[in-house]
C-alpha cells in the first residue's frame, strides 16, 4: 500500500505531511544570500521559532490552519 506524501522539516528533523510545510528561503554559504539562497521546508513550529533563519516563506501549507 502506497504511503501518503511525507516531507521531513529541515529545521526539526521530523516528519510531516506535504500538505502541512511551509517552504521558506534560506541563505547559502553563512548566511549571505548575495551568494545564493535555497528552498528548504519548515513546519509551523518551526516558522514561529526560527523567524531570523529564513529571508521568507515562499509557499504557504495546502491544510493551513
Amino acid at each position: 500500500m502506497a504511503r501518503k506524501g511525507v516531507i521531513i522539516c529541515s529545521g526539526c528533523l521530523n516528519d510531516f505531511p506535504t500538505d502541512d510545510m511551509y517552504t521558506v528561503l534560506k541563505a547559502s554559504h553563512k548566511g549571505d544570500p548575495k551568494l545564493g539562497v535555497h528552498r528548504v521546508p519548515h513546519c509551523e513550529n518551526c516558522i514561529k521559532k526560527n523567524k531570523g533563519v529564513y529571508i521568507k516563506i515562499t509557499e504557504e501549507p495546502r491544510n493551513k490552519n
